[in-house]
């Protein structure tokens, strides 16, 4: 489990590297047995990054977790 949401937090803090605004909510592909610990465990590792305040939204995986979308607010510095 840890690997993977290592390589999702990476994806998110990638994009918000990129994009402009603040980052406001992220939707994650997870295993379909992920638990809320998973969820939890990806906000945890946000947050040592210096992101929060992200809300995370999940869909059933069909593959490895990934990162399907990320929303920013525009007018905002990230």
């Amino acid at each position: 489990m840890q690997e993977h949401i290592e390589d999702l937090a990476v994806a998110v803090i990638e994009r918000v590297k990129v994009e402009e605004g603040l980052l406001k909510e992220i939707t994650v592909s997870l295993p379909s047995d992920a638990g809320e610990s998973w969820v939890r465990a990806l906000e945890v590792r946000l947050s040592e990054s210096g992101i929060d305040f992200v809300e995370i939204s999940t869909v059933p995986a069909s593959g490895p977790p990934a990162l399907i979308s990320c929303r920013f607010e525009p007018g905002w510095a990230s």
